[in-house]
């Protein structure tokens, strides 16, 4: 079975120097690691990067400095879910990929209905905590529960 991981939304303007405090120490160098497994084991990496919507119009951050670009599959969502975005299932089809697994943060927002919406899609779906970063830790437990009975296998 073909997998992907997509890096979600590790962006300056979520995990960035001034944010990173709401996210455990070492995050960044965990996703490192798995990016470094994918590249070993030739797996698809995709980034997923958020387009903000403000008053003053679009903003696309960069990704957060330190995290390792293995690939060149960079997309943009504006909405929570990655799959907002068309051209992920499209890339992940043409790959053959029926597994992803999802990294980045936060596993209360973007990854969990990313992560729902791949089980609605047909995907098999996994998750690691230690390489998704949340904000409120005691809503994550109530989180991995609800995305367990979906069908994710958290690891």
């Amino acid at each position: 079975m073909a997998t992907a991981v997509l890096v979600i939304d590790l962006q300056e303007n979520t995990i960035g120097d001034k944010l990173s405090k709401r996210y455990r120490p070492g995050l960044i160098d965990d996703i490192n690691a798995r990016l470094a497994i994918s590249v070993q084991a030739d797996e698809l990496v995709v980034y997923i990067k958020n387009l903000k919507s403000l008053r003053s119009g679009k903003v696309l951050s960069p990704l957060v400095e330190g995290l390792d670009v293995v690939s060149d599959h960079i997309l943009t969502k504006d909405r929570t879910s990655a799959f907002a975005n068309p051209e992920l299932l499209t890339l992940l089809k043409n790959h053959g990929v029926e597994h992803v697994e999802l990294v980045g943060v936060d596993g209360n927002q973007c990854i969990a209905i990313t992560a729902v919406n791949a089980i609605n899609l047909g995907l098999a779906v996994t998750l690691s905590p230690l390489l998704v970063g949340v904000a409120n830790a005691e809503r994550f437990e109530q989180t991995k529960a609800r995305l367990q009975k979906a069908g994710v296998l958290v690891i």
